[in-house]
């Protein structure tokens, strides 16, 4: 795994990919509130990728959700494609996308920081990565708060990313912390008008 901690693009390109520019497929992993749908969408852009939000496969209007097996299923037709960005850590989907993709991001940010991050945005209009019809409640931020930030997540990192990222190393960075992946970015803008 590349840890972007003190490295560059050129770094990056050496260790996970011979040109950025060129990668199409990316799968972008962490826990809520780490930025992953923020990242898919000036990703996206920036190398021209159609952005899925797997959030928006799964929830229905109404409150509903999506069968876990259709969801499974819509992201693998979409991983089918020869382009593309999908976000979202659903742990069914997992070993096929890093599978499939030239690049994996794992947004392996500090717990505090994800439970103040989605505090933060809790009530805020037109939230990225989310179906226009969603609408988070305060029940949904207290089970993003003591469900999925402290315990799925953990739980999923170590039965199924983990092994993954160990499996898949040569295709993964990790980013810790917002500023890294602002500085990637940053690169990344540089590195394309070059």
């Amino acid at each position: 795994m590349f840890n972007y901690r003190a490295a560059t693009i050129k770094d990056l390109e050496k260790t996970i990919m011979k040109d950025i520019s060129k990668t199409r497929k990316i799968s972008i992993i962490g826990t809520c509130g780490t930025g992953k749908s923020s990242l898919a969408l000036r990703l996206g852009e920036l190398l021209d990728l159609p952005v899925c939000h797997i959030d928006c496969i799964y929830h229905k209007p109404g409150g509903a959700y999506e069968e876990k097996e259709i969801v499974t299923e819509k992201v693998k037709e979409i991983s089918k494609g020869e382009k593309w960005i999908i976000e979202g850590t659903y742990g069914r989907t997992l070993e096929h996308r890093f599978t499939v993709s030239d690049l994996v991001i794992f947004l392996n940010f500090p717990q505090e920081f994800c439970i103040e991050s989605v505090k933060n945005r809790q009530g805020k209009p037109g939230r990225v990565g989310l179906p226009e019809y969603f609408v988070e409640t305060d029940e949904g931020l207290d089970l993003m708060l003591s469900y999925h930030i402290t315990q799925k997540f953990p739980q999923t990192y170590k039965e199924i990313i983990k092994p993954l990222i160990e499996k898949y190393k040569e295709k993964v960075v990790e980013f810790t912390t917002r500023k890294q992946v602002t500085d990637f970015l940053d690169e990344l803008k540089a590195c394309l008008r070059m």
